[in-house]
C-alpha cells in the first residue's frame, strides 16, 4: 500500500480478485455501493473486478495482494475460501503473524 493520503476514483483491477490488509490508516474505503471506514488491523477482500476508492484522513500503511483469476481458477479450494470472505474483516489476535508473513513475501518477491 502507498503511503499517502490521496482520494482515488471508482476503479477496478480487471481480472483480479483482491485481499488488502492495513496495519495503519483512517479515512473511508468503498467497495460497489458500501461504504466502510477505514481502521488499523482491517483486511478487504474484493471480488474479481469489483469497483472501489479510497479517501483517507491518515496515512496508510499494509499490504495488496492482487489474484489473477486464471492462477485461481487452478486452485478451486483457494477460490472457495475467497468467496466466504466478507468484504471486510477485523484481523484480530492474528495481525501480527499475518503482517510478518507478508512482510517475508514482500521481502521475497522483491529478490
Amino acid at each position: 500500500m502507498k503511503p499517502v493520503i490521496k482520494p482515488t476514483v471508482p476503479h477496478r483491477h480487471a481480472g483480479y480478485h483482491e485481499l488488502i490488509f492495513l496495519s495503519k490508516g483512517a479515512g473511508f474505503h468503498t467497495i460497489g455501493d458500501e461504504k466502510f471506514e477505514v481502521t488499523p488491523n482491517t483486511g478487504y477482500y474484493l471480488g474479481l473486478s469489483e469497483v472501489h476508492c479510497w479517501d483517507f484522513s491518515k496515512i496508510p500503511d499494509g499490504y495488496v495482494i492482487l489474484f489473477k483469476e486464471e492462477v485461481l481458477s487452478q486452485y478451486p479450494n483457494a477460490i472457495n475460501s475467497l468467496f466466504q470472505l466478507t468484504k471486510t474483516f477485523d484481523l484480530g489476535d492474528s495481525q501480527q503473524q499475518i503482517f510478518s508473513l507478508l512482510e517475508t513475501f514482500q521481502r521475497e518477491y522483491k529478490k
